[in-house]
């Protein structure tokens, strides 16, 4: 009864593996833990500097020689990830080693956190026609004192 056993679970083992989506979701599995497949979404993707003068240096140190800066909100492709450092190229060309904490994946709203403010076109004929008034919140009259007799 034991051998009829192990004998179904490897036919069902080799059944599962013999199925092309088990079998690519597999080889994504065992190529992240050898290294030598991509991360998914982490590499080669598109970032931007989060912060003005974001150091780029030759290699994945921060004693590592300073080769250039970018501007904040600078586009990099980061395409490898170390300790910490992420190997980026600009779009000017620059390549090199950055703090990836210093990386956002995608630029804050136009206009930054100050609140919006919006102005109104004057109409066409505002020249002669005078403004308006607000009624001011003492000039109106409560339902009472509509009912009372003047």
């Amino acid at each position: 009864m034991k051998h009829a056993r192990f004998a179904a679970l490897i036919l069902t083992a080799a059944v599962v593996a013999g199925c092309a989506s088990v079998r690519k979701t597999s080889e994504g599995w065992w190529s992240d833990v050898t290294g030598s497949g991509s991360t998914g979404q982490q590499q080669g993707s598109v970032y931007y500097a989060a912060s003005d003068g974001l150091v780029v240096r030759a290699d994945a140190s921060g004693s590592s020689a300073v080769i250039g800066r970018l501007p904040l909100h600078a586009r990099v492709v980061r395409t490898d990830l170390k300790s910490g450092w992420a190997y980026v190229t600009s779009d000017t060309g620059l390549k090199g080693w950055v703090d990836n904490a210093q990386l956002v994946w995608r630029l804050p709203a136009a206009g930054g956190s100050a609140p919006a403010t919006t102005t109104r076109a004057a109409p066409a004929d505002a020249a002669t026609t005078p403004p308006v008034p607000a009624p001011s919140p003492a000039a109106a009259a409560s339902p009472a004192e509509d009912a009372a007799p003047a």
